[in-house]
């Protein structure tokens, strides 16, 4: 079961069920030559339908954020994967300025232990360079996820690696032999807006594109747009009666009915003879 998710999402195999959510603030969108710095939370849990303690059913997570979203590792301290695990160095070798956010845990550790245990969660950027079952490979980009549970004195990795601008957390195939001590059940994480506000760990998408030699304007909603002498491109948008127009390839502003006075999108001939 590969679920993926950009803002909320279940999914099923018959057996487990996955759901994820996924926040980006501010909703203030940003330019292509000034990034939007943003803090992410994230939301994930892990149940198996017949209640019992979930097995070795999930292989992926991938969670999937719009097009043109930028991850940038290199605006913050880095850590590695192999740090991480190693009993001899561990999170506390990592650079402070590393960490790049923090969260908490349930884990599940029937039937040695009937109760959900508390769980300390605490994220890291910089490089995958080991696999799911813990070999070294080629280092790539990624988010280091530590989740510690104290009473037992365990941790459990889930390393997210970065490709484009999804996440990507690969599990490695369960041991029936060795079964692990316990499963995340539910794991909460925030993201804090790391970097600088000119390079940002993670960046938001702008709306539009700037238009050559004029300065960008912007929409009721915040969104950049820009005017040509032929047409008005406008960003995603949403009206009464008319639907959601699809991302920035929009129809030529004419098309919309003057009709359309309810919401930021009025009449286009009022609006551009306004200036």
């Amino acid at each position: 079961m590969v679920p993926a998710a950009a803002i909320g999402a279940k999914a099923t195999n018959g057996t487990a069920t996955v759901s994820l959510a996924v926040g980006v603030t501010p909703a203030k969108a940003g330019t292509s030559s000034s990034p939007q710095r943003v803090a992410l939370s994230y939301k994930q849990s892990l149940t198996a339908n017949d209640g019992s303690r979930l097995g070795n059913d999930i292989s992926q997570i991938k969670v999937a954020f719009a097009k043109g979203f930028r991850f940038d590792i290199n605006a913050v301290a880095q850590c590695k994967e192999s740090v991480l695990e190693d009993p001899n160095q561990g999170p506390s070798a990592c650079p402070a300025k590393s960490i790049v956010g923090t969260g908490k845990a349930t884990a599940d550790a029937r039937p040695t232990l009937p109760d959900p245990i508390d769980a300390t969660v605490t994220a890291f950027n910089g490089m995958l360079d080991t696999d799911a079952n813990g070999n070294p490979q080629a280092p790539v980009p990624a988010l280091l996820v530590v989740a510690e549970v104290p009473s037992l004195g365990v941790r459990t990795y889930l390393p997210a690696a970065i490709r484009g601008s999804s996440l990507v957390l690969d599990f490695a195939p369960a041991d029936p032999a060795m079964p692990a001590a316990y499963i995340l059940r539910d794991l909460s994480l925030t993201l804090r807006r790391a970097g600088s506000a000119s390079k940002p760990t993670c960046a938001r998408p702008p709306f539009a594109p700037r238009a050559a030699g004029r300065s960008a304007r912007r929409s009721r909603s915040g969104a950049p747009w820009r005017r040509s002498r032929r047409r008005t491109r406008w960003p995603a948008a949403r009206a009464s009666g008319l639907g959601s127009l699809p991302g920035c390839m929009v129809a030529p502003c004419w098309k919309v009915p003057c009709a359309a006075q309810g919401g930021w999108l009025r009449c286009a001939r009022r609006r551009l003879s306004r200036g």
